[in-house]
């Protein structure tokens, strides 16, 4: 019998915030949930290629409004390195 393929799971979430005259400001951050631990990419086109270049791969996105900021959370896998 071939054993379940197994994942490891990625979150990135855009928080995009109104601002002052001339745009609005953003963070993106990406959590690992394998490794407990987080980056911080410039931008969220800088994360997915980040993502993408790593062979995570897109399984779920949500979109949300909270405190007048628009959160954006996206949801990643890849299969589990064995070891």
């Amino acid at each position: 019998m071939q054993a379940m393929q197994r994942w490891e799971y990625a979150e990135m979430s855009r928080t995009v915030s109104p601002a002052a005259p001339g745009g609005a400001t953003g963070t993106v951050t990406i959590f690992y949930s394998h490794r407990g631990e987080g980056e911080r990419p410039a931008s969220a086109s800088e994360a997915l290629r980040l993502l993408g270049d790593n062979g995570w791969e897109l399984v779920a996105a949500s979109t949300a409004i909270a405190g007048g900021s628009l959160i954006r959370h996206y949801v990643l896998k890849r299969p589990l390195a064995s070891g």
